[in-house]
């Protein structure tokens, strides 16, 4: 399994281990080769936008983790930006077959989210070349890399990198399906594989009176919404916004007097999972087209019910009357109007929340869905589980902060 960890560590990164670890605590043996996205920092310009193309020590890497290892299939997370589509091309020269798994958009859109300027923006679906990307900017504001990453995967569409050397892709709802088909990826080759949760938590009391945010505090994720909502009315419960990001200072300004609004910043998983549990209300305002929305999963396996928009993927993950309720993205009175209606119900919501999110996103379930789609892609006995590792398999420890500088390759198992 392969990912490129982000510099700022978030839902894809856990994903990533997620899934790595139902294989290994499944009995099926995984080899994890993982890049830190902060190496990347002292690289200059030219090679970064070379690096979006074409890595060769990337390619000579995973080709020697392939000699030695034998999988059946390489499974790809993320190779943005410090690995490449180089990869695909060392498990296809040795007769490996390859998934990826679509957590973004970053096939067809330089910032990954089909958001731009606070608005949806599908400006570069299937459109070979996304050149309105260098035009705007859209990655991160700057126009040089915006048009390095809109060059490097229109390079790739031309060439047929993802035709050629990928079996089969993994998308997180249906939604996002229709989205890649629209973006010219293959139907046949799109399988619909959600998030999912293993182990489930332990269901919440949901005793702590307060709404709660857990989140990058960033554009898209509708964080200003939030606090404009709970400008509208000093009556409302406690909020409190568990995260960090580049609108941490901008929302702190929007938020100076509201004494119902607290910051706790970044918090450890443990104690995210306790919060969840014991919150009223999870909110998920995210403006942008989310792929899956993880935490609201999260919150629904301890109980605990969920108000989000209906972007992306939201639109299916929650359930109005069952696990929750919508409001309409980026308008704060709906918010209002919707989270006063379902904190009314939230507490008779609390056991079906969870009943749904365990009949719906189980491992198990789950399992059975990966290792369909690695037999679509052409692995010959992902049905069964490989022997154990020949020795215990190290864990990464649970989003620690990424440390510039750390090596790059990270085994976490042997030869089956």
């Amino acid at each position: 399994m392969i990912h490129a960890f982000y510099q700022q560590l978030g839902g894809e990164d856990r994903v990533f281990e997620a899934e790595a670890d139902l294989l290994t605590s499944r009995g099926h043996a995984v080899d994890r080769y993982t890049f830190d996205n902060h190496e990347i920092d002292g690289w200059s310009t030219l090679k970064k936008a070379a690096s979006l193309v074409w890595n060769r020590e990337a390619k000579r890497a995973v080709a020697d983790r392939i000699r030695a290892f034998r999988p059946d299939v390489l499974h790809v997370q993320n190779t943005f930006p410090g690995l490449s589509p180089s990869v695909y091309a060392a498990a296809t020269e040795a007769g490996v077959p390859v998934i990826q798994k679509l957590c973004n958009y970053r096939l067809f859109c330089a910032n990954g989210l089909l958001f731009r300027n606070g608005s949806d923006c599908q400006d570069c679906i299937g459109k070979r070349f996304a050149w309105r990307a260098a035009v705007h900017g859209c990655y991160r504001g700057d126009r040089v890399m915006s048009g390095a990453i809109a060059g490097a995967y229109g390079l790739h569409h031309a060439i047929g990198t993802w035709s050629r050397h990928v079996g089969a892709f993994l998308t997180l709802d249906e939604h996002g399906r229709e989205l890649f088909v629209r973006a010219g990826l293959p139907p046949e080759k799109l399988h619909v594989k959600p998030n999912f949760l293993d182990p489930f938590p332990e269901a919440g009391p949901g005793d702590g009176e307060f709404a709660l945010f857990v989140g990058r505090v960033a554009p898209g994720k509708g964080v200003e919404t939030l606090i404009r909502a709970w400008a509208l009315d000093t009556s409302l419960p406690l909020l409190k916004v568990v995260g960090d990001g580049p609108l941490m200072e901008t929302v702190r300004e929007m938020a100076a007097g509201l004494a119902h609004v607290e910051f706790l910043g970044r918090r450890d998983p443990t104690e995210v999972e306790t919060l969840m549990g014991r919150a009223a209300v999870q909110i998920v305002p995210s403006e942008f087209q989310e792929p899956f929305g993880r935490v609201a999963l999260e919150a629904m396996g301890t109980g605990t019910p969920v108000l989000s928009t209906q972007a992306g993927a939201l639109r299916n993950v929650v359930q109005p009357g069952v696990n929750g309720q919508h409001f309409e993205a980026g308008n704060p009175a709906d918010l209002l109007v919707r989270f006063r209606a379902l904190s009314q119900e939230a507490g008779s919501l609390r056991p079906g929340t969870r009943e749904n999110a365990l009949s719906r996103f189980s491992g198990e379930a789950n399992l059975e869905m990966l290792l369909t789609a690695y037999r679509a892609a052409g692995a010959k006995d992902s049905g069964a589980p490989a022997a154990a590792p020949t020795k215990p398999a190290p864990q990464r420890p649970p989003m620690p902060p990424p440390t510039p500088g750390a090596t790059s390759a990270k085994a976490t198992s042997s030869h089956r």
